[in-house]
């Protein structure tokens, strides 16, 4: 038996894996921060082969499918988009090919900051980018759709139903009759008016500088009329109580909500110049409508009613449709008040100073 002591056995060092290492991640981080600063931003130059030398891309590459570290990965990629180089897009499109985890999103990633693939890019990556992008636009912040659909439910709402609650018997006999009509047909019409809004205005507004003018355009106009025919088209048939002249309808009523929505994802125009401009979109055909002789909402008396009424009905739908974009100019209006209160206070504050000082001499 042995006098010596026993050694005490010394665990070994856990080993540390290099994919999950923080000092590599942290250098992963710090040459994407690097890369990015570097960037040219310049959208419009072309796709080059080579931006930095072919190893610096290609390992921009390699992070952007980094599935490990999602954040640095999605910046690597969105830097191979800014700086447009073939071959590192060349290396992820490669990947994507041999079914390589990430690819189709780094060059979803690529397509978003580039606004375009090269050809080395093939088409289930170029079809992949392009849903890729358009889904995320549509569905990033549903909460401000939801109030955009809100409001302009509302809106259709009360335009509507005032129009009904004028035009029924006001005698008390009818008056259970009186309500009901009025809340069922304002809601359907308020429904519709919210789906027009969304359709025809909110979602191509989102894909705004990702999807080109006319493809924004033709989406406003085919929604805005088809379902603006079908929003007056509903309230003949429960209201009225007779087949709507789809014609007519589509005509006069669908237009105006196309010819608005059209101008709003052509111009980028402020909240109350909008509300303005759908406003008479809305009106100007209705009103032509009855001057013709085919009407599509009728009135005792025209005459009158069509100003008392029916711009009264238009200015308030389109309130409704443009109500955040409104309370947005509010709000920037309130700040530059206060901006001009305050830079104008410390100047009568030192004017009445220096009178109190010459009093007081």
């Amino acid at each position: 038996m042995s006098d010596r002591p026993e050694q005490e056995t010394q665990p070994a060092p856990p080993a540390m894996s290099t994919a999950s290492s923080p000092w590599l991640s942290g250098t992963r981080q710090r040459l994407a921060d690097q890369l990015q600063s570097q960037l040219d931003l310049n959208l419009n130059a072309g796709w080059q082969e080579v931006i930095y030398t072919h190893d610096i891309d290609l390992l921009l590459a390699q992070t952007a499918l980094n599935d490990e570290e999602p954040v640095v990965a999605e910046r690597a990629a969105r830097a191979i988009g800014r700086i447009r180089s073939q071959t590192a897009v060349r290396e992820i499109a490669d990947r994507q090919r041999r079914g390589q985890k990430g690819a189709l999103r780094a060059l979803a990633l690529v397509r978003d900051e580039a606004r375009s693939l090269p050809p080395a890019v093939g088409f289930r990556g170029r079809l992949y980018a392009w849903l890729a992008n358009t889904i995320r636009r549509l569905t990033d912040d549903p909460l401000e759709g939801v109030w955009r659909y809100a409001a302009a439910l509302l809106g259709g709402f009360i335009a509507m139903g005032m129009y009904v609650w004028v035009n029924l018997p006001s005698q008390a006999i009818f008056e259970p009759d009186r309500w009901g009509r009025t809340i069922s047909i304002g809601l359907t019409f308020g429904v519709l008016t919210a789906v027009i809004v969304v359709a025809a205005d909110e979602l191509p507004q989102r894909l705004r500088g990702f999807w080109p003018f006319w493809g924004r355009l033709v989406v406003a106009g085919v929604a805005g009329a088809l379902l603006g025919m079908l929003s007056w088209g509903a309230f003949t048939w429960f209201f009225l109580n007779f087949e709507p002249d789809w014609g007519a309808t589509l005509v006069y009523g669908g237009l105006g909500w196309a010819a608005a929505f059209m101008i709003a994802n052509l111009f980028k125009l402020p909240g109350w110049l909008m509300t303005i401009t759908t406003a008479a979109a809305l009106w100007l055909p209705l009103y032509q409508a009855i001057q013709v002789g085919t009407p599509v909402i009728y009135f005792r008396t025209p005459e009158v009613e069509v100003y008392s009424l029916l711009l009264p009905m238009a200015v308030i739908m389109a309130v409704g449709a443009h109500f955040q974009a409104l309370l947005a100019d509010f709000l920037a209006l309130i700040r530059w008040g206060r901006a001009q209160w305050q830079r104008r206070r410390p100047a009568s504050q030192s004017t009445a100073s220096n009178d109190q000082t010459a009093d007081q001499m």
